[in-house]
């Protein structure tokens, strides 16, 4: 039986600069890599541990995942493009809202000081417009969202489909 792949990822959940009283946050933990590029594993930041499960598309140089804390069931899905050795992304969740986020995954030693860039990124929502739009376009592509017209307002809306519903969080199953 061959051994999955296993890589650190560290980074940050940023906040709204115009939100000074929530600050932006480390997370960190592993990922167990599948040949496909499918890959599970766990996070841990200050609002608790959470299972993620996703995949890597080196070629394109994207990550997608939806993770989900192990006290909750709130899932929350995350996009990102690669930038060097760093990944940019957004987030989006039906209690976290949308906002943005940045990582890096390596072997042993990460290059980024993150306990550095944690104070020092700033996230304004006005630049971050074409993220979220990629994030909620590639999460509908993935079958995680889907469109529909509000009943009332006719505004073009999103919502969780079936299939990301499912994610069943077991903290005991790995």
């Amino acid at each position: 039986m061959s051994k999955q792949p296993r890589y650190k990822i560290k980074g940050i959940i940023m906040q709204p600069i115009m939100q000074p009283f929530f600050r932006n946050a480390l997370f960190e933990g592993v990922l167990r890599c599948n040949a496909n590029g499918e890959f599970t594993g766990e996070l841990r930041d200050v609002w608790g541990e959470s299972r993620i499960e996703g995949i890597l598309k080196n070629r394109e140089e994207e990550m997608d995942f939806r993770k989900q804390y192990f006290n909750g069931d709130d899932l929350i899905f995350y996009s990102f493009r690669k930038q060097g050795v760093l990944w940019i992304g957004a987030y989006v969740g039906l209690r976290v809202g949308i906002g943005r986020a940045q990582c890096e995954i390596f072997d042993n030693v990460p290059r980024i000081d993150w306990d550095k860039r944690v104070f020092i990124e700033t996230f304004h929502i006005e630049a971050s417009e074409d993220d979220y739009k990629y994030s909620i376009e590639k999460m509908v592509q993935s079958g995680f969202l889907e469109r529909y017209r509000d009943s009332k307002t006719g505004e073009e809306m999103v919502r969780l489909t079936d299939r990301a519903k499912r994610f069943d969080i077991h903290p005991g199953r790995n």
